[in-house]
């Protein structure tokens, strides 16, 4: 990471980084499990504020995923720092209901198991927006790695302003922590869906689960082409939960949109040349151990990497002219990130939701190389450039804030959604306001 890394030291000065290495390197006195010594090299790696840098086993996130273990009866999302019950395994359960709020389990307050489980997964910067959304995934997982079979569990849960006591039994389960490592991409011909509310005339929801979309160009041509016939004067963007994707889809996409040519992001810089990267990466894969690290060793020069993505992009002939809505999360990282901060900086639209997950002022990604560990063969995942975004404020280690914000009410499971979309209630109201001041 010290050759590499485009990013270590740049939101912790570099005394405060060799601390943190020190302080695990103190930690590797006696043997350790594959998962305890994966905890102490996560603890390090999370330090970084960069969402695209994890460690993994070789064969998934930890050694047993997949495991039947003894599992907390319900999963867990994270509010302003508080612990909710978002879904129960057993619907006939009746101890809990979805949106109680966990305040202790077995003697452990929840702001002390939340640290600990944000200790083992990466996000941007200061942010733990994108580590909660991991964590959404991932919680139940993380929690049994850390504290191993536990065969009951004492919650103090509170629900509206009375505070309950239940001992419960431990779940058998599979293990499954991979959200908690890298983020996932979705795939498959859905990516794209286009919808028409029937309760906002006018109006298009544009839903993009993640820009991976290998055909981008025509679907772009085809749905500008359907607003236009449609008529179409608000288009909502759905971005929430897309954890990125290519880049050149983003500005395909941002062609249709712009009222003047933009610019997607402002550079890229990286410590290390990508391709001799590239060539250490497949002669460690094919050989592992039988490189040098110390190969690497460059000084950590910075230099900068132009690409179409910093050029000042042209426009479409079919272009929306209406008003544009974005909607972002916690899940809206890397590309959909970038995507958003640039639209937001060079075109008049309103941001609804929750402080994205990916940073305002950038993000590390573009090609994202495995590196084997060559006595443990565990997997680090290191970005190779940092991408500044259009955003011209200083970073501040924080994602994109909306224009309004809206949380997602933890008595709702997030099965639901699909259905019973609360958010768009609030763009119902939003859309009906400007059209009416407009008018």
């Amino acid at each position: 990471m010290e050759n590499a890394h485009p990013s270590l030291y740049r939101y912790f000065p570099k005394d405060s980084i060799d601390h943190y290495f020190n302080a695990g390197f103190e930690k590797l006195d006696h043997p350790l499990t594959a998962n305890e010594y994966w905890q102490v090299l996560q603890n390090i790696v999370a330090k970084a504020g960069s969402g695209h840098t994890t460690v993994t086993m070789e064969n998934g996130f930890i050694d047993d995923d997949g495991a039947i273990r003894n599992m907390l009866p319900f999963t867990i999302d994270i509010h302003n720092n508080r612990l909710f019950v978002n879904a129960l395994y057993h619907k006939a359960d009746t101890t809990f209901k979805v949106g109680d709020e966990i305040l202790v389990i077995n003697n452990e307050y929840a702001a002390s198991i939340l640290q600990r489980m944000r200790n083992l997964v990466t996000g941007d910067g200061y942010s733990n927006t994108f580590k909660d959304f991991k964590l959404r995934a991932s919680f139940n997982g993380l929690y049994n790695l850390v504290h191993g079979d536990q065969y009951q569990f004492m919650i103090f849960f509170k629900r509206g302003d009375q505070v309950k006591r239940k001992l419960v039994p431990a779940l058998k389960l599979r293990l499954v922590t991979t959200g908690a490592g890298r983020s996932q991409k979705k795939a498959g011909p859905t990516l794209t869906r286009l919808i028409y509310p029937a309760d906002i005339p006018g109006t298009a929801v544009l839903k993009i689960r993640n820009f991976t979309y290998k055909d981008y160009s025509s679907t772009h041509r085809s749905i500008f082409k359907e607003l236009r016939k449609n008529d179409v004067k608000n288009l909502v963007i759905d971005l929430r939960d897309n954890t990125g994707g290519q880049e050149n889809a983003c500005i395909d996409l941002m062609q249709h949109l712009m009222d003047k040519r933009f610019y997607f992001h402002i550079a890229q810089e990286g410590v290390i040349d990508i391709e001799g990267f590239k060539y250490f990466i497949e002669r460690s894969n094919n050989s592992p151990g039988s490189v040098n690290l110390s190969s690497l060793q460059t000084g950590r020069k910075v230099f900068r990497e132009t690409n179409s993505g910093n050029d000042l992009q042209l426009l479409a002939g079919n272009r929306f002219t209406g008003n544009v809505y974005l909607l972002v999360n916690k899940g809206t990282y890397s590309a959909a990130a970038l995507f958003a901060v640039a639209v937001k900086a060079q075109r008049d639209c309103t941001i609804i939701g929750e402080e994205t997950g990916g940073g305002k002022a950038g993000c590390d990604g573009s090609e994202i190389v495995k590196v084997i560990l060559p006595a443990t063969h565990l997997n680090l995942y290191i970005p190779t450039l940092w991408t500044y975004s259009a955003s011209k404020e200083p970073n501040y280690g924080m994602g994109l804030k909306p224009d309004i914000e809206f949380f997602d009410p933890p008595d709702m499971p997030y099965s639901e959604y699909m259905n019973i979309d609360p958010i768009m209630d609030v763009v119902k109201k939003t859309v009906t306001n400007t059209d009416k001041k407009a008018r």
